[in-house]
């Protein structure tokens, strides 16, 4: 048996609080440093466009299993991203954070870009990857120190202690994610007591007397499809998220329903380890992973052993982004008018022949931030597309952006887009680097789009309430004019620091929709949307009506970890930023692109990762590689 050094290093280097003292030491200091809202900047002589490319500077964990990828837009305008945070994902979190630092890192001092811009004295661009690197440095955090600990210990041929890294990676993970981080643990078999309810339900609306032989269930679980689905996916809700019943799933749902038409309830064990079993065919391997226990030992996320202990219990992060929606409206039940979505429905991330998920856009209002399509019309999610100049001096303050910067681009949570959803830049960034690496499994991501009139209904810390989900984020504006160019432009931007009743009027509608107070917000009888896969790419949803008062939750706004930096060595000319309408644009394919979209695939794990599965290798070829080529033409 190899020395465990590991635990000995780890102590050391959480003891060393370092001389050098940083500019940056904590989240809440590297949050006062950037707007609340949003992302600003002045421009240079040199910036074509009057925009800057740039990268993401946050602490989001990718999560390399598709799976357990969660994206979801619905009534109120905003994007719910969860992930499923598995014992890989918590084991690499460290390795991947430095991994960044150092190709951020790496990429300053060989001058491939350029932060210094300046203009008349002033910085024109906020050093946020600084402070990105003084976080990576912090004592407060000690993720360099823990990191170099485990190389060393690997690399002395000692033994890792896996429980101390997850332990360590999974504090910072939930210290720098604030509000975003959720520890869950489901009681299964109280769950599905509640669940036994609809199942019941379910039987008796389908035979009158609540009875049914185990060949009638079948037969109308098959000839009630949709209903099939909702049924199943309300067994967890929120955390099932099937669209589809294969036939392990179909017999094992049958074998349950026939017990409970036979009178069972939960307190059969029988019972419940059928409903354990259906709960596994419908997931899959979703949750097939270690979580560390309160004990400190490893043990399966899912554990059902007896009637006495059958929980699942795991970390979630759940985070959620405003967005903008297309320039048309919907009604809902009570013909309140509300914002209408272009692409509602089950799709999938795209990648084509002359695109990844990541397509880097020429035109200067992307920004080349990357734009992220499900929708082969072109509908995806992209930055704010709208700049703001001379703002305020009164706005300025509001949303802390520095006095002498003069742009600034911002989300308008609601109608303004051709049909793509409508995020913020940095916020865009965190969802690319979120997804896995490789293109190929990233185009394996469901999007799941609301309809327009259904709200996204979830329990977001496992605690027992469900709740509407929302976020922090009021702001509205107009365009300058219909004109290309003046649809890019913005106009009289409005800034609430809480939402008035007038504006969830205009967002979430007018009438018999929600109840305003100053203690919160309260939707009633929402109507919230399922999906089928024999709708993919339809349009359709499976859209029920839930009775009932529910809060508003509002998540608060995670402020634009973005990194704005002009190239010095790569070529920002053939349409590598357009001015013009219908000017032809770079491919992908071009090198200066592909620079570019490079800073969204970095990637480091743990010494004991597999390589290959986790992403480091292919974003190792894919640097070297490229770089490689660069310097060459440079």
């Amino acid at each position: 048996m190899r020395s465990k050094l590991f635990p000995l290093l780890l102590m050391f280097a959480m003891s060393l609080t370092t001389a050098n003292a940083a500019a940056v030491e904590t989240i809440d200091e590297y949050d006062s440093k950037i707007p609340v809202w949003g992302a600003s900047w002045l421009p240079v002589k040199a910036l074509s466009g009057n925009v800057y490319l740039s990268f993401y500077t946050g602490f989001a964990p990718r999560v390399e299993s598709p799976g357990r990828i969660h994206v979801q837009i619905s009534r109120g305008n905003q994007a719910r991203t969860t992930l499923i945070l598995d014992d890989a994902t918590i084991h690499d979190y460290l390795f991947d954070l430095v991994a960044r630092n150092d190709f951020y890192r790496q990429m300053l001092d060989e001058k491939w870009i350029d932060i210094s811009m300046e203009r008349k004295g002033k910085r024109a661009v906020e050093p946020q990857v600084e402070y990105f690197m003084d976080i990576i440095g912090s004592p407060a955090y000690q993720i360099s120190g823990t990191v170099a600990a485990a190389l060393k210990a690997s690399d002395d041929g000692g033994e890792i202690d896996k429980k101390a890294l997850y332990k360590k990676s999974l504090q910072v993970l939930t210290q720098l994610n604030p509000h975003r981080i959720f520890p869950l643990k489901f009681d299964l078999k109280a769950e599905f007591s509640t669940w036994h309810e609809q199942a019941a339900a379910f039987i008796k609306a389908n035979s009158g007397d609540g009875k049914l032989s185990k060949e009638q269930i079948a037969k109308r679980l098959h000839s009630n499809r949709n209903e099939t689905l909702i049924l199943v996916n309300n067994l967890l809700f929120g955390r099932i998220n099937a669209i589809e019943v294969n036939k392990q799933a179909g017999d094992k749902l049958v074998d349950v329903l026939t017990r409970i038409a036979d009178g069972e309830d939960y307190s059969s064990e029988v019972l419940l380890m059928e409903t354990v079993q259906l709960f596994k065919a419908l997931t899959g391997n979703k949750y097939d992973f270690q979580v560390l226990s309160g004990s400190g030992e490893f043990r399966p996320a899912l554990a059902c052993d007896s009637a006495t202990e059958c929980s699942l219990e795991y970390h979630e992060f759940t985070t959620i982004s405003p967005f903008g929606s297309i320039k048309s409206a919907a009604r809902d039940r009570h013909n309140n008018v509300i914002n209408s979505f272009a692409t509602p429905g089950l799709w999938q991330f795209l990648s084509r022949g002359y695109h990844d998920v990541d397509n880097m856009r020429s035109e200067f209002y992307y920004g080349m931030v990357p734009k992220m399509d499900y929708e082969a019309a072109g509908n995806g999610f992209h930055n704010p597309a709208v700049r703001f100049s001379g703002l305020s001096g009164s706005l300025k303050k509001t949303l802390d952006i520095p006095t002498h910067h003069t742009n600034f681009w911002t989300v308008k949570r609601g109608r303004v887009s051709h049909g793509c959803n409508r995020m913020a830049a940095g916020q865009v960034w965190e969802l690319r680097n979120i997804f896995p690496v490789e293109n190929k499994k990233a185009t394996q991501i469901l999007y799941f789009g609301n309809n327009p009139r259904d709200f996204d209904l979830f329990d977001i810390d496992g605690d027992g309430t469900r709740e509407i989900m929302g976020v922090t984020y009021y702001i509205v504006y107009t365009a300058k004019g219909s004109s290309w160019s003046s649809k890019r432009e913005g106009t009289n931007l409005e800034v609430e620091m809480r939402g008035s009743e007038k504006f969830y009027k205009k967002l979430l509608g007018e009438k018999n929709v929600f109840t305003y107070s100053k203690d919160g917000i309260t939707i009633h009888d929402p109507e919230i949307s399922y999906f089928s896969k024999a709708d993919f790419k339809k349009k359709t949803t499976i859209s029920k009506l839930i009775e009932g008062d529910f809060p508003l939750y509002e998540q608060i706004y995670a402020r634009d970890k973005i990194q704005f930096y002009r190239p010095l060595k790569i070529s920002t000319r053939g349409g590598f930023m357009i001015m013009k309408k219908g000017q032809k644009t770079m491919s992908n394919r071009n090198p200066s692109k592909q620079f570019v979209r490079l800073f969204g695939r970095v990637r480091g794990c743990a010494p004991f990762s597999d390589k290959d599965a986790c992403g480091e290798n292919a974003f190792i070829k894919e640097k070297t590689s490229l770089l490689t080529q660069l310097a060459r033409h440079k």
